[in-house]
């Protein structure tokens, strides 16, 4: 299989359980919801998907970084949607955002490193 296809697949797959995990949340929790829950499959389907298909994944780190940084802004949009439907906050809540856009900003900085020195 392509190596393109195969990280579309993945992200599909990894937006997909976001998705289900929205809906069994929103069964249990007598059908409340969060808009940072609804929609935090969009993190893996926009981020993932359109980075697999321009193929800058050529290089290991650059790719793990990415990933790590796609997963960490998921996770903060769960944990954010989990608070506002509890009605509590925490200050740790920017940590995950911060860091998810550092690892993508550190992602990016490696493939050019990367780029340059081919």
């Amino acid at each position: 299989m392509n190596k393109i296809v195969k990280d579309i697949l993945w992200y599909g797959i990894f937006a997909g359980v976001c998705v289900i995990i929205n809906i069994i949340y929103v069964q249990f929790s007598h059908e409340v919801s969060s808009n940072y829950m609804t929609y935090m499959f969009l993190y893996p389907s926009i981020i993932g998907i359109i980075t697999s298909i321009m193929n800058y994944y050529q290089y290991k780190i650059a790719k793990d970084l990415f990933m790590c940084g796609i997963l960490t802004l998921t996770l903060g949009s769960f944990l954010q949607g989990i608070f506002e439907i509890a009605g509590t906050a925490s200050d740790f809540q920017i940590v995950f955002y911060v860091a998810g856009i550092c690892l993508i900003l550190c992602g990016l900085i490696s493939l050019a490193i990367y780029m340059i020195k081919k």
